[in-house]
């Protein structure tokens, strides 16, 4: 089970579903739980380290400390 958002995570979320549809994206249901397990990763992660895929448009982000 994952972990509960806290305000300004979930206003991070909304965001990119919001992103999304100004994009003209229609996210799913399936591409909606990826998105919160893709900005748990993000929250949780160690500062610094890695690479962040974007499902809404396939991006690789890199996350600087």
């Amino acid at each position: 089970m994952g972990k509960s958002l806290n305000g300004k995570e979930f206003v991070s979320f909304m965001e990119q579903i919001l992103e999304a549809l100004n994009k003209g994206d229609i996210p799913s249901t399936g591409s909606l739980v990826e998105g919160f397990r893709e900005l748990e990763l993000k929250m949780t992660k160690p500062a610094g380290r890695g690479l962040f895929m974007n499902s809404w448009n396939g991006e690789i982000i890199f996350s600087p400390s």
